[in-house]
């Protein structure tokens, strides 16, 4: 028989091990892989980008790796004659020039970032959700309210379900389901 005991042991065993984007991906017209990247490792690569895109210097003071990218996201430009949205206009410009610069490919290497910062940010926020869904289907189960200890297990379940992330709350969900019979 399937007791609260079990349910608990469930919770335990889940909890704490969702927090982010922890699958590989290949996230916007890059194809960043966001595999443990947080949220705010993208908000800080926004600001690098930014930083190189307007700095007097230009992308001179860039470290090896960026001036990797820069290249990579020249030869995607020209490759697939992106369209852009750049600053305070949102109307539509066609792709870049013949030969984009070194500060519009950080530009548009900072706005690839920032979208990914919001998607990161989202799916971070949706972790924390199941995990606190997660601990009221404990607390619902240890108050004998099975009824509210399964709709928040299954939501708990629902939220991970969107993502590719491994399905922690599914034993959760399964454990207060056989509890409740």
């Amino acid at each position: 028989m399937t007791g609260i005991d079990d349910i608990r042991a469930a919770y335990r065993e889940a909890r704490g091990s969702w927090s982010g984007c922890d699958w590989p991906t290949r996230f916007g017209g890059l194809g960043l892989d966001l595999n443990g990247i947080s949220s705010g490792q993208a908000r800080r690569a926004v600001r690098r980008w930014r930083a190189l895109a307007t700095e007097e210097a230009g992308c001179q003071c860039a470290t090896a790796d960026e001036r990797a990218s820069l290249v990579d996201m020249a030869l995607h430009l020209r490759h697939h004659g992106a369209v852009i949205c750049l600053g305070e206009d949102t109307r539509p410009r066609p792709g870049p020039p013949a030969r984009p610069t070194p500060r519009f490919c950080a530009r548009a290497i900072a706005t690839e970032w920032e979208v990914a910062a919001y998607f990161l940010a989202e799916i971070e926020l949706d972790a924390r959700r199941a995990e606190r869904e997660a601990r009221r289907a404990v607390q619902a189960a240890e108050d004998g309210d099975w009824p509210r200890a399964l709709h928040r297990a299954r939501r708990a379940s629902l939220i991970e379900a969107g993502y590719f992330a491994p399905r922690l709350w599914r034993r959760l969900r399964r454990t207060v389901e056989q509890a409740v019979g």
